[in-house]
Protein backbone atom coordinates (compact mmCIF):
# COMPACT_ATOMS: atom_id res chain seq x y z
CA UNK A 1 0.00 0.00 0.00
CA UNK A 2 1.53 3.26 -1.11
CA UNK A 3 0.69 6.22 1.15
CA UNK A 4 -3.03 5.47 1.37
CA UNK A 5 -3.47 4.96 5.10
CA UNK A 6 -2.76 8.64 5.83
CA UNK A 7 -6.00 9.64 4.08
CA UNK A 8 -7.88 8.16 7.05
CA UNK A 9 -7.96 10.94 9.63
CA UNK A 10 -9.37 9.09 12.65
CA UNK A 11 -7.46 6.36 14.53
CA UNK A 12 -10.51 4.05 14.51
CA UNK A 13 -10.72 4.22 10.71
CA UNK A 14 -6.98 3.61 10.36
CA UNK A 15 -7.22 0.51 12.53
CA UNK A 16 -10.30 -0.70 10.63
CA UNK A 17 -8.47 -0.29 7.29
CA UNK A 18 -5.46 -2.21 8.63
CA UNK A 19 -7.78 -5.00 9.84
CA UNK A 20 -9.23 -5.22 6.33
CA UNK A 21 -5.72 -5.39 4.85
CA UNK A 22 -4.88 -8.21 7.31
CA UNK A 23 -8.01 -10.18 6.37
CA UNK A 24 -7.24 -9.75 2.66
CA UNK A 25 -3.76 -11.27 2.95
CA UNK A 26 -3.16 -14.83 1.75
CA UNK A 27 -1.82 -17.32 4.30
CA UNK A 28 1.85 -16.53 4.86
CA UNK A 29 1.19 -13.07 3.35
CA UNK A 30 3.06 -9.91 4.33
CA UNK A 31 1.65 -6.41 4.33
CA UNK A 32 4.07 -3.86 2.90
CA UNK A 33 2.83 -0.44 3.87
CA UNK A 34 4.51 2.72 2.65
CA UNK A 35 3.54 6.02 4.21
CA UNK A 36 4.71 9.60 3.79
CA UNK A 37 6.84 10.89 6.60
CA UNK A 38 5.05 14.23 6.63
CA UNK A 39 6.83 15.42 9.75
CA UNK A 40 10.13 15.25 7.82
CA UNK A 41 8.67 18.04 5.66
CA UNK A 42 8.75 20.58 8.51
CA UNK A 43 11.12 22.86 6.57
CA UNK A 44 8.44 23.56 3.93
CA UNK A 45 5.43 24.03 6.25
CA UNK A 46 3.76 27.34 5.55
CA UNK A 47 5.91 28.10 2.50
CA UNK A 48 4.50 28.50 -1.01
CA UNK A 49 6.26 26.70 -3.87
CA UNK A 50 5.61 27.56 -7.53
CA UNK A 51 5.80 25.17 -10.48
CA UNK A 52 5.35 25.35 -14.24
CA UNK A 53 4.92 22.72 -16.95
CA UNK A 54 4.97 23.67 -20.63
CA UNK A 55 4.35 21.52 -23.70
CA UNK A 56 3.49 22.37 -27.32
CA UNK A 57 -0.22 22.36 -26.57
CA UNK A 58 -0.52 23.65 -23.02
CA UNK A 59 1.08 25.40 -20.13
CA UNK A 60 0.26 24.71 -16.49
CA UNK A 61 1.27 26.97 -13.64
CA UNK A 62 0.52 26.05 -10.04
CA UNK A 63 1.44 26.74 -6.46
CA UNK A 64 1.50 24.43 -3.47
CA UNK A 65 1.34 25.42 0.16
CA UNK A 66 1.55 22.98 3.07
CA UNK A 67 0.79 23.51 6.71
CA UNK A 68 0.49 21.33 9.77
CA UNK A 69 -2.15 21.44 12.49
CA UNK A 70 -0.11 20.32 15.51
CA UNK A 71 -3.12 19.82 17.79
CA UNK A 72 -4.99 17.48 15.41
CA UNK A 73 -1.86 16.01 13.76
CA UNK A 74 -3.31 16.88 10.36
CA UNK A 75 -1.22 17.87 7.34
CA UNK A 76 -2.77 20.09 4.66
CA UNK A 77 -1.64 20.51 1.07
CA UNK A 78 -3.33 23.30 -0.89
CA UNK A 79 -2.83 23.43 -4.66
CA UNK A 80 -3.96 26.35 -6.87
CA UNK A 81 -3.17 26.81 -10.51
CA UNK A 82 -4.11 27.61 -14.09
CA UNK A 83 -4.05 25.55 -17.30
CA UNK A 84 -3.52 27.59 -20.48
CA UNK A 85 -4.62 25.85 -23.69
CA UNK A 86 -5.58 27.22 -27.11
CA UNK A 87 -5.83 30.82 -25.90
CA UNK A 88 -8.10 29.88 -22.99
CA UNK A 89 -7.37 29.33 -19.34
CA UNK A 90 -8.93 27.12 -16.69
CA UNK A 91 -8.29 27.64 -13.00
CA UNK A 92 -8.15 24.77 -10.55
CA UNK A 93 -7.84 24.42 -6.80
CA UNK A 94 -7.88 21.52 -4.38
CA UNK A 95 -6.76 20.58 -0.92
CA UNK A 96 -5.54 17.28 0.46
CA UNK A 97 -6.00 16.62 4.15
CA UNK A 98 -3.83 13.86 5.58
CA UNK A 99 -3.10 12.32 8.97
CA UNK A 100 0.53 12.89 9.98
CA UNK A 101 1.75 9.84 11.88
CA UNK A 102 4.99 8.84 13.51
CA UNK A 103 6.48 5.39 12.94
CA UNK A 104 5.58 4.48 16.52
CA UNK A 105 1.96 5.44 15.97
CA UNK A 106 1.67 3.30 12.84
CA UNK A 107 3.29 0.34 14.62
CA UNK A 108 0.75 0.75 17.44
CA UNK A 109 -2.09 0.70 14.89
CA UNK A 110 -0.66 -2.45 13.24
CA UNK A 111 -0.60 -4.19 16.62
CA UNK A 112 -4.16 -3.05 17.37
CA UNK A 113 -5.27 -4.39 13.97
CA UNK A 114 -4.05 -7.87 14.88
CA UNK A 115 -0.66 -8.07 13.24
CA UNK A 116 1.70 -10.17 15.37
CA UNK A 117 5.03 -9.16 13.83
CA UNK A 118 5.98 -5.81 12.38
CA UNK A 119 8.91 -3.58 11.61
CA UNK A 120 9.59 -0.08 10.28
CA UNK A 121 12.30 1.20 7.97
CA UNK A 122 13.32 4.49 6.35
CA UNK A 123 12.66 4.94 2.63
CA UNK A 124 14.44 3.12 -0.16
CA UNK A 125 17.15 5.77 -0.47
CA UNK A 126 19.68 4.28 1.93
CA UNK A 127 21.79 7.46 1.85
CA UNK A 128 19.17 9.13 4.06
CA UNK A 129 18.68 8.57 7.73
CA UNK A 130 15.30 7.58 9.09
CA UNK A 131 14.90 11.04 10.60
CA UNK A 132 15.06 12.80 7.23
CA UNK A 133 13.39 10.14 5.07
CA UNK A 134 10.37 11.34 3.12
CA UNK A 135 8.88 7.85 3.26
CA UNK A 136 8.48 5.21 5.95
CA UNK A 137 8.16 1.50 5.07
CA UNK A 138 6.38 -1.00 7.32
CA UNK A 139 6.32 -4.79 7.03
CA UNK A 140 3.65 -6.63 8.99
CA UNK A 141 2.69 -10.29 9.36
CA UNK A 142 -0.70 -11.41 10.70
Amino acid sequence: MDSVICYQLEPEKIIDALKRFRRALCPQGILILENWNMLAQWRIFGKTRSYEYTSKKRKIQWQERDWYDTFASIYHIEVKGTVFKKGRHHKFQYEEVLRAMTAGEILMYLKEAGFTQWGSYPDFDLSKTGLNSDVMIFLAIP
